[in-house]
């Protein structure tokens, strides 16, 4: 059962009992409280009739008071009075032997035949003083009262259960949102707050409900906020572990990548030199075709070394940027012209469209870039492919593109910019340091250029786009 219910049950009972009583002290108890009231106002008016004398007009105060009064001597005492009242005489006499006092009796009135409340009384010492009221007007003004106490108290009771009905819904309507309030923090639903302002226990209950509402969404608040982080910050732990495996597997195959790059060159070296000593050559035209070979693997060591140097610059921000105007459609030639015999060399078809425009950056890295990704394209394309350079002005900044017709895999594009990373795995030794992608990488992104590798229809194209200069 609601409490509303409960309340209202509650209230009707107490209504009921308050209702009850009342019209059992109006069966019981209003009678003879009525009784005594008029016996009061016989013995007032009896003391007003011995104080007052011969003054007192007799018929103007039983009109005023709805009273008979008589007065009787003492030597002659209607027999009548004494049978209706069922008096005795001794009784009579003595009240003349105790002044003041007095006593009440109920007679029948001989002549109109009613019942009489009668007060006994000494005038003085000669004469009696009788006081009476009809007790049957007395009884019907108290059916009259007493059914219209009863209406009262029926129409009250129906008031009072209405009255119960309304304001019990107004008083448990609060407790009510009390409780739905109450139910939704116990779910961790702290949109709504208590509205109802009252300066009572409720009141002060439903502020109490929202400050711990509002200190429990604090709360969680901020436990979600550390969650988040703590998981953001795991997270970022993770990434850090697997980035740093990441960087000691790339820094083993590294190592293991310049040992292998080293190990060929240093065992020739090694070879030729100990033939030498020995004395293997046997005319001076074989111990100069050693020194050749020689010469050329220290030059390729020395290639190598420097590649790594200046890559190992560029990666902590050692080398420096002389930025400058270029005309990169001079160097883009330049460096065509300087691949054109290998190129014929390959059989490899050559179209080249270049715009006329002026291009930021370094000279020399710049020349470097193109120069890696001309090589490159030539090295690794198709037996009597094509390769198509293309130069054009794309808003403020200039885009190059170079395409060649060559086989790769989708997932080994990113791995293209990898250190000693080679395509057809087989490490030949005219296959360059390994190194040039990756320092085409790093040149890029220092010059702040937008870069890239797509795998196209029959082969592959490599982009970069950038050096908007300011006018």
């Amino acid at each position: 059962m609601s409490i509303k219910n409960k309340l209202f049950f509650l209230l009707s009972l107490i209504m009921m009992i308050i209702t009850l009583s009342l019209y059992l002290f109006s069966e019981i108890h209003f009678e003879k409280y009525y009784f005594n009231v008029k016996k009061d106002k016989l013995l007032e008016v009896s003391e007003y009739v011995k104080t007052s004398g011969y003054d007192i007009d007799i018929g103007k105060l039983e009109q005023e008071t709805g009273v008979r009064v008589d007065l009787f001597p003492f030597d002659f005492i209607e027999p009548e009075l004494l049978q209706d009242s069922g008096t005795k005489k001794e009784e009579i006499l003595g009240l003349l032997k105790n002044p003041g006092t007095y006593f009440y009796k109920k007679s029948i009135d001989r002549f109109f035949r009613v019942e009489t409340l009668v007060l006994f009384t000494a005038y003085d010492n000669k004469r009696l003083l009788v006081v009476g009221v009809p007790v049957n007007f007395i009884k019907e003004q108290m059916d009259i009262v007493t059914a219209y106490h009863l209406k009262i108290i029926f129409i009250a009771f129906i008031l009072g259960i209405i009255l119960v009905k309304v304001f019990s819904g107004r008083i448990t309507k609060p407790l009510i949102e009390i409780q739905n309030l109450a139910h939704r923090v116990a779910r961790f639903d702290f949109s709504k707050r208590f509205t109802k302002k009252s300066k009572d226990e409720i009141g002060d209950l439903g502020e109490s409900i929202n400050m711990m509402s509002e200190s429990l969404e604090s709360n969680i608040l901020e436990i979600n906020s550390a969650k988040e982080k703590l998981l953001e910050a795991n997270k970022i732990l993770l990434k850090d572990i697997e980035k740093e495996k990441a960087i000691d597997q790339m820094r083993k195959e590294f190592i293991s990548n310049v040992s292998h790059e080293l190990k060929t060159p240093i065992a020739v070296i090694s070879n030729y030199t100990e033939g030498l000593r020995d004395g293997i050559a046997p005319d001076e035209k074989t111990r100069n075709f050693y020194l050749e070979i020689i010469q050329d693997e220290v030059l390729e060591m020395d290639k190598l070394v420097k590649s790594l140097l200046f890559l190992s610059k560029l990666e902590r921000g050692y080398e420096d940027f002389a930025m400058e105007e270029l005309d990169l459609k001079e160097i883009i030639e330049k460096e065509i012209s300087i691949n054109k015999l290998l190129m014929d060399k390959k059989s490899i078809t050559l179209k080249s469209e270049l715009e006329n425009g002026q291009i930021l950056g370094d000279h020399d890295k710049i020349s470097m870039v193109i120069r890696n990704l001309i090589s490159n394209a030539v090295k690794y394309v198709s037996d009597n492919g094509s390769i198509h350079i293309k130069l054009q002005k794309i808003d403020k900044n200039m885009r190059f593109e170079i395409f060649n017709n060559c086989d790769i895999e989708e997932d080994e594009l990113e791995k293209l910019w990898v250190p000693f990373f080679r395509v057809d795995k087989s490490r030949t030794r005219d296959s360059g340091t390994g190194l040039g992608l990756t320092i085409v990488r790093k040149i890029m992104s220092s010059h702040g250029y937008r870069y890239g590798v797509e795998k196209v229809e029959k082969g592959l194209l490599f982009w970069f786009e950038g050096g908007e200069v300011e006018i």
